[in-house]
């Protein structure tokens, strides 16, 4: 079932948002992006850089690729147009994002990744992960500009405080949870105005309750075994 929802869910929103000052992206977003350059720390990756840098711009590059790095070297500095970030098999450290003041999107691929508070989240729009682990992000509120959330066998360390502050939020779907805990009785989700689609799915025991005021989306789809009787007639 969830490998044909990604074929869905990477088309474009043609609907209008429920509310005029919703920016709900219609941009055709692909899953995993063509880089525009892709760098790994296997071997010396700084010989790799300058090598490439002897030929091209640092500037030119909007989508960035990056394998096996915990911290951000202060060397990707340069990147500054950077607008889609791609992070594979990383982990470990907390990663600084403002290195990239334009950044828009993160892809998140089987990786173990770190924010803070301070990590430079609050420009994202879009955030994928697949088969990883997001740790760190205590509150929504870190990501004040997110449009998209698309997660599959992935899932927060601590599913964040504050959902109802996702003012600009659109689409957030959550499939085969596998990392924390989801009490989706403590969301309401008339308070995101945006919000058009929501799917929260696992086949664990970390996912309870349905959300209140969920009527309103275009679209909603909730599975996990925890559902009881009373909250299955309701999704109906």
């Amino acid at each position: 079932m969830w490998k044909a929802l990604i074929i869905i869910l990477i088309v474009p929103f043609t609907s209008l948002a429920q509310d005029s000052s919703c920016q709900c992206d219609t941009t055709y977003i692909n899953y995993h992006p063509k880089s525009d350059f892709a760098i790994d720390n296997w071997g010396n990756w700084k010989d790799t850089l300058n090598n490439w840098l002897k030929e091209n711009d640092p500037k030119s590059v909007k989508i960035l690729e990056i394998s096996w790095f915990g911290a951000l070297p202060k060397e990707f500095k340069r990147f500054i147009n950077v607008e889609i970030l791609i992070i594979q098999n990383s982990g470990g450290k907390v990663l600084n994002l403002d290195y990239f003041p334009n950044l828009k999107s993160l892809f998140i691929e089987e990786s173990r990744v770190k924010f803070s508070k301070r990590s430079g989240l609050q420009h994202i729009r879009n955030l994928y992960a697949n088969k990883s682990e997001v740790i760190g992000i205590k509150s929504f509120s870190y990501l004040p500009q997110l449009r998209t959330v698309y997660m599959t066998y992935s899932g927060f360390d601590k599913f964040p405080t504050k959902f109802e502050e996702l003012n600009m939020l659109c689409s957030f779907v959550t499939g085969a949870t596998t990392f924390g805990q989801i009490d989706l009785n403590l969301l309401d989700l008339q308070l995101n105005k945006c919000l058009e689609n929501a799917q929260f799915h696992t086949w664990n025991n970390n996912i309870k309750g349905i959300p209140r005021n969920f009527h309103n989306l275009k679209s909603i789809k909730i599975e996990h075994p925890n559902l009881t009787e009373e909250e299955k007639e309701k999704l109906k």
